[in-house]
């Protein structure tokens, strides 16, 4: 701590600080430091919750579109059924526990109709020539 002996805790006013805040710059104990790992340089607990509440997890929209855009597959378009795969794909990995299923069913959806299509389109090639 260079920022002088006498420097207090924000938090814990009785206990001296062992270091300062990089992004506020207020004076924080050792039981108010947060690392985001052993390296990492600490920060004071109100910019840890801010930083928290910035990297939440996802509201779920890209989810429900993945699933949308799937169900959309179901209309022989390969552009959608394209735009469905990257979406479901995109939306399954940044996906939590609790919505993974949306971005699952939306490419079961497109897997399923594009494997359809293309043996309809088969089986139509081959019985039409007849």
């Amino acid at each position: 701590m260079n920022e002088g002996a006498n420097a207090r805790c924000a938090r814990h006013p009785d206990l001296a600080a062992s270091f300062t805040c990089p992004r506020c710059g207020s004076f924080a104990c050792v039981d108010c430091e947060r690392r985001a790992s052993l390296d990492a340089a600490p920060v004071c607990p109100a910019c840890w919750a801010v930083n928290r509440q910035a990297t939440a997890a996802p509201s779920g929209a890209l989810q429900t579109a993945g699933l949308v855009v799937g169900v959309l597959s179901l209309f022989p378009c390969c552009p959608l059924a394209l735009a469905s795969l990257a979406l479901n794909i995109i939306a399954l990995v940044k996906s939590t526990r609790e919505n993974r299923w949306k971005p699952i069913v939306g490419l079961s959806i497109t897997i399923l109709v594009s494997v359809l299509q293309v043996l309809f389109v088969g089986f139509y090639q081959i019985f039409s020539k007849r």
